[in-house]
This record gives C-alpha cells, structure tokens and sequence, in this order.
C-alpha cells in the first residue's frame, strides 16, 4: 500500500533526514519517530504508526504461536486420527505371538524366525531356497543367516497383542510413537512381502470387523489395488 504525506513537504528525499523503520521497512522523515535521546540520530527506530498498533497479550501470542506450530505439523499428521482415539476398540480380539508363531509354522514356507535385536522382540525374514544342483537334480540347502538370500520383512512383539496398532499423538496430533503394535499388522507385512495370501489370513483369522479395521481394510484395498 503506498504511503500517502498530507505535507508534501514531508516526503523523505536526499536532503530530508529520514530513516527506516524496523518494523515495516518504510522510510520517514525523522519527526514520525519519538524522540530519543539514547539513539545516535535521536529517534526511536519504530515508527508512530506501527507504534500506535495493539500489541498482544502474551496469552494471544501464546495462542497465536500455537496456531502456528499446528498448522506447521500438517503433513505429519495422521489423515484418519479419529480411527485412532478409540484405544478400547482398537484392542479388539487379542492375540498371543505363540499364536502367530504356530500359523507360521503350519502355513507359511520360506519364513524365518529368530530372536529380534531389542529384548522382548521376534524378528521375522523372507527366505529364498538355496539350491545346489548335485548328479542332475536340486537340492534345497538349510537357511544359513551369513548368507545374502533373505529380506527383513518385521518384528512381533512378545506377549499379547492388539488386534490392531495403538498409536500415540502430541498436542498436535502428530503421532509420537506406536504403543503397541497389532497382530494385524504384522500379516500385512506378511501379505505385502507376498509370504502369505489374504485369503489364507482371513481363513485362519477371520475378517476384520468392527469401527477400528477401517484402516486395515483401507491398506490391504490400496495395496492389492496399486
């Protein structure tokens, strides 16, 4: 917006002593600054006009940085949040890891199973056959892990799991961290990673159910449709 001197008179030029504001970068002449004996040219570096607007309190800037920071964090932030704020519903059908470690063990082929790096954590691998090819036919060689022939697939906390994943928001709703991770979702690493079918899943498990298996249906249709 220009700025408009009822005095011409007043228009900063190179033989009127002027300055610039620091808060809205305009130059004035020096009788739009209050006097100020500590400054070397004798005038305050704000101007009267942005003197003159309301300051915020400290709480309406508190709310104001709040704001901001919010909207900041945007990309961060869960999409489906309210799928999440049910933490009882998310519990659904609990499951213990053993159970998961039995339909591994009579289901699935091409799995291995092992300790997990942190203490309380089952790792799982995908695992290619190794064949040695001996007098005209194969022969599959046992999984040896110093072998480059297998894919981290995910980790299976030990104890009695959710149905599906209970996750952790900030006062922003920014998700910090995941409190528990659900049996579910360690099939749809299973179901990614193609060592195991849906069908095979559903037929041993059950369909999903219930307001908290939105996201899990919602996954599982993205992911075999994309």
């Amino acid at each position: 917006m220009p700025i408009v001197f009822e005095d011409q008179n007043e228009v900063p030029s190179f033989t009127t002593p002027s300055k610039e504001c620091w808060c809205c970068g305009c130059i004035y002449p020096l009788n739009h600054f209050k006097k100020d004996a500590s400054k070397k040219d004798g005038r305050v570096d704000q101007c009267d006009m942005c003197a003159e607007v309301p300051r915020l309190s400290t709480e309406e800037h508190t709310l104001r940085q709040r704001e901001t920071n919010y909207k900041a964090a945007g990309k961060q932030r869960f999409l489906d949040k309210k799928d999440y704020l049910d933490e009882r519903s998310r519990w659904g059908r609990p499951r213990h890891h053993t159970d998961l470690l039995s339909f591994f063990q009579d289901h699935i082929r091409g799995l291995y199973v092992k300790d997990g790096k942190f203490v309380g954590d089952v790792s799982m691998y995908k695992v290619w056959d190794r064949l040695e090819y001996l007098n005209g036919h194969f022969f599959s060689l046992p999984f040896d892990p110093a072998n480059p022939t297998f894919e981290y697939i995910g980790y299976i906390p030990m104890g009695w799991l959710p149905e599906f994943d209970i996750v952790e928001f900030d006062d922003r709703n920014v998700p910090i961290r995941k409190k528990h991770k659900g049996w579910r979702t360690v099939l749809l690493e299973l179901i990614r990673t193609k060592v195991v079918t849906r069908d095979q899943v559903e037929q041993h498990f059950g369909p999903a159910i219930g307001k908290a298996s939105l996201r899990w249906r919602r996954t599982l249709w993205n992911y075999q449709n994309a």
